[in-house]
């Protein structure tokens, strides 16, 4: 992925490397389907690895 501030280069502010709160929104609304997509495969993955009586941290059980 390219570095934020070249995904709205005409809302950039004078030190070209910060945006304006306009340049911010189009970046977000660029980046949400690509952050959308990783959370999906996290929640997938997520599901997949959790099995009953797992005694990993995740699931908060001391061995």
């Amino acid at each position: 992925m390219m570095p934020i501030y070249r995904m709205a280069p005409d809302d950039s502010q004078n030190d070209d490397m910060h945006l304006t709160a306009k340049g911010y929104k189009i970046a977000a609304e660029r980046m949400l389907p690509v952050v959308k997509e990783l959370l999906e495969k996290v929640r997938t993955n997520d599901a997949q690895s959790k099995v009953p009586g797992d005694a990993s941290p995740s699931s908060g059980s001391r061995p």
